[in-house]
């Protein structure tokens, strides 16, 4: 029930940025960014960055290397709907959805 709640939260959240004049179109590049940046993850996934989104599916793909707890990186590619991609947190090198 909880996710329910936050999830319907953050597309609240998602449709008034929308509407905002001048913010990125729930429907972009721009958004997936601005989404990726709200993550915790994006301070420490870094490496290879790569944001697109897909019009077709409605989904950002990120394809980034995070940063392992020895030091290295781990790249991976994650689709995923733009209003879930703030949730994202580095898991020692692998990304996950709100905890490890």
């Amino acid at each position: 029930m909880r996710n329910l709640q936050i999830s319907l939260a953050v597309a609240a959240i998602a449709l008034l940025l929308a509407a905002l004049p001048g913010s990125a179109s729930a429907n972009s590049v721009q958004h997936c960014t601005n989404q990726w940046n709200a993550s915790s993850a994006s301070d420490s996934c870094t490496h290879n960055l790569s944001i697109s989104w897909s019009s077709s599916s409605g989904k950002c793909t990120i394809f980034v290397g995070c940063t392992t707890g020895s030091g290295g990186f781990h790249n991976q590619q994650v689709n995923r709907d733009p209003d879930f991609v703030p949730y994202y947190v580095n898991c020692n090198g692998f990304l996950k959805l709100s905890q490890c």
